[in-house]
């Protein structure tokens, strides 16, 4: 196996995958290390081989060394941050998948690389973690007030950093959107949530059960297209001694948030691609429709596919094959004009003038045609595919939302 062409195959978990390690040259393993950097999976290469016991070639861990000491200053300095809002606020937060994956499953900050630092409060304190961190520096990609709050078509706000290097934050007053989020008692999940050991007080981490749930249901939610990092946390966790898994609750659990064929699902393509048994844990494969309707690999080991921007609901459905004209206009019609309390929530304020709703608008367009153009060419051209994939994805949607 060429590891320019599959890295994953190197990363398995299974004894073919630490066969493969264990007879890399000196050239293939400069090879792989250029194949996982190039996919932004230079972590879990790092997290094999410390799982396997295999030592590298000293330039090779050098390497690895200095990434994870990249990963780590950029964790500790969104710990910071983090811990400054709890101090500022005096409002809790539960902390969602990065920095607590990183202290609970990895053991060590630089072991989990994150594209961002999502946190959940109560929707009463949302307004004041935006304050604080508008007045630290932060740009805001919109207001949770009441209304976007009242919106179910957001149940997050986007804060991109003041500087370079810096990781942006995701304020989560829900855990999804729609019919999806609703279904989630969020008391209950604050009622098991637990300390974190070491941010200030006021940080929480959720139950084992609702962490295993949660992440399936973030795969879920981006359709399982999602990178090998989001499959190797369920790996991690399926592992970790430290947090024993009641399976009985787990079912449960995904049964009351209609998430019972998106953990069948997980458990499947942790085993598929990661080589991870889990005939322990479950016996049920998926709907043999949703099954033909996963991805067969991971796009990238640490980075989102880019053509999911255009595969969102609205504008994904105005691409899907298979749909008539007139509801691909409408659905087009409704991605570039929704309805005026959308916009106001995500680019302006509920309480805003006719004039600044056209300003809202207009935001909206010039963040569509830089966010999705590139795509939409390459829909338009079907380059790598794109037309295929998001006609897949759209089935995969209209699956999951008639069996909820």
């Amino acid at each position: 196996m060429d590891p320019t062409e599959a890295p994953l195959g190197f990363l398995r978990w299974d004894e073919a995958g630490r066969e493969r390690l264990a007879a890399l040259s000196g050239a293939e393993w400069s090879d792989l290390l250029v194949a996982v950097e190039r996919s932004a999976g230079v972590p879990l290469l790092a997290r094999r081989l410390r799982r396997a016991g295999i030592n590298p070639p000293a330039a090779i861990a050098a390497r690895l060394r200095g990434h994870t000491f990249a990963v780590a200053g950029k964790t500790l300095q969104a710990r910071g941050v983090l811990a400054e809002a709890l101090a500022a606020t005096g409002r809790p937060m539960l902390l969602l998948k990065g920095i607590d994956l990183g202290d609970r499953l990895y053991g060590n900050a630089g072991h989990r690389q994150m594209g961002d630092v999502d946190f959940l409060v109560h929707g009463e304190d949302a307004m004041a973690y935006h304050a604080h961190l508008v007045d630290r520096g932060f740009t805001a990609s919109g207001v949770p007030d009441a209304g976007m709050r009242a919106a179910e078509w957001h149940h997050h706000v986007i804060y991109a950093p003041p500087g370079p290097g810096q990781l942006p934050f995701e304020l989560h007053w829900r855990l999804a959107d729609g019919a999806l989020g609703n279904a989630i008692d969020l008391a209950e999940i604050w009622s098991r949530s637990l300390p974190h050991p070491t941010l200030p007080q006021g940080a929480r981490v959720m139950a084992a059960e609702d962490l295993f749930v949660y992440l399936c249901l973030h795969l879920q939610q981006h359709l399982f297209e999602v990178p090998a990092t989001s499959l190797w946390d369920i790996a991690e966790l399926l592992d970790c001694p430290a947090l024993p898994l009641d399976w009985p609750v787990i079912w449960a659990r995904a049964h009351a948030w209609g998430l019972t064929e998106g953990v069948q699902a997980t458990l499947n393509l942790v085993t598929r691609l990661l080589g991870v048994p889990t005939q322990d844990f479950s016996n049920d494969a998926p709907d043999p429709t949703l099954l033909a309707l996963l991805p067969q690999g991971p796009a990238s080991l640490g980075q989102y596919p880019a053509f999911m921007t255009v595969a969102d609901a609205r504008l994904g459905k105005a691409l899907a094959g298979g749909l008539g004209w007139r509801t691909r206009l409408e659905a087009l019609w409704n991605g570039l004009l929704p309805p005026r309390l959308e916009v106001r929530t995500r680019y302006g304020r509920p309480d805003q003038s006719n004039w600044a709703d056209l300003r809202s608008y207009a935001r909206r367009l010039v963040a569509i045609s830089r966010g999705k153009l590139p795509l939409l060419f390459a829909w338009a051209s079907d380059r790598g595919g794109t037309r295929r994939s998001i006609d897949r994805i759209n089935r995969l949607r209209r699956h999951l939302d008639q069996r909820r």
